[in-house]
């Protein structure tokens, strides 16, 4: 089954490269939207872009806080039970209870 081809004034106006190639062509999409004067595919438009990236950006950012949160508080948590250990606080057995308990929350 052969792809049927679109016509160039038909075509999205973002030039892009192929895996391996050097020089770049016009992409063969449709266009579906016209931004400053160009027209674009709905995957190379700037402003849906954008957007996407921005997204992308919000998910990760609020991943790595959360992941930067939860070594904040895994860390002051080791460094409370070393220091109630070296105070003779609590017993080593108490800790490690304490340690698994904590491990069984987080999952």
């Amino acid at each position: 089954m052969t792809r049927k081809l679109i016509p160039l004034d038909e075509r999205c106006s973002k030039l892009v490269y192929k895996s391996g190639s050097y020089s770049p062509y016009q992409c063969e999409r449709r266009f579906k939207n016209t931004e400053d004067g160009r027209v674009y595919c709905n995957q190379h438009t700037p402003s849906i872009r954008k957007a996407k990236q921005d997204m992308a950006y919000i998910e990760m950012k609020k991943g790595w806080e959360r992941s930067t949160l939860l070594a904040r508080t895994e860390r002051r948590l080791i460094l409370a039970a070393m220091d109630a250990y070296s105070a003779k606080a609590i017993l080593p057995h108490t800790l490690l209870g304490a340690c698994m308990d904590y491990r069984k929350a987080r999952e």
